[in-house]
């Protein structure tokens, strides 16, 4: 789910602590990559806490939890798991309408926008779209920026949702846009410019 006051209640229960993927992603739906790709939230991926040093609720409970403790093993990945609210990130738990101007800025608008320039698309479309954007940036070695995942893109999509931009019909399977922010809005006229 990527409901905007969620998205703004989490941001605001996170505050200046650590948010956890295992934790928060399962209980709120709200996928942790796209906030980390709105500048919402700023992954920690060197000295990352152990659980108990941040209280998480899942003490004792959660299967990762020693993924994090002292002497575990350093080939286990960490990163991307552990997260730290970003200055954006506080700006929007203050003013949920900030979110908007961020998911118009995401790297992602443009490629939904692109797609839906007939005014709507087919989800396939929209992971082809994807696809050759990031076959594109590594053919480019632009490979520093990390690949965009479908998941990340899934979520982007329901955020469009939850935010009247677009619209999901054919149970889903097509992408319609409804109001699109000027500059992202495909021509409403053969001739017309966006």
């Amino acid at each position: 789910m990527a409901d905007p006051r969620r998205i703004q209640q989490l941001l605001s229960e996170i505050g200046e602590g650590i948010a956890c993927r295992h934790y928060h992603e399962p209980r709120t739906g709200i996928h942790f990559g796209l906030l980390a790709g709105l500048g919402l939230l700023t992954p920690i991926d060197t000295r990352i806490p152990p659980c108990d040093a941040h209280g998480c609720p899942l003490l004792g409970q959660c299967e990762h939890e020693a993924d994090f403790a002292p002497g575990s093993s350093p080939r286990q990945p960490k990163g991307n798991r552990k997260f730290r609210r970003a200055p954006e990130g506080a700006a929007v738990a203050a003013d949920a309408a900030l979110l908007e101007r961020l998911v118009s800025a995401h790297r992602l608008a443009r490629l939904v926008a692109s797609a839906l320039r007939d005014g709507k698309a087919s989800i396939f479309t929209l992971a082809e779209a994807l696809l050759e954007h990031d076959l594109a940036q590594v053919e480019s070695g632009a490979a520093s920026v990390p690949p965009i995942r479908r998941r990340e893109l899934g979520a982007y999509l329901r955020l469009l949702e939850a935010l009247g931009w677009v619209r999901f019909e054919d149970d889903g399977l097509t992408l319609r846009a409804v109001r699109l922010p000027v500059h992202l809005a495909p021509p409403t006229q053969p001739g017309e410019t966006a």
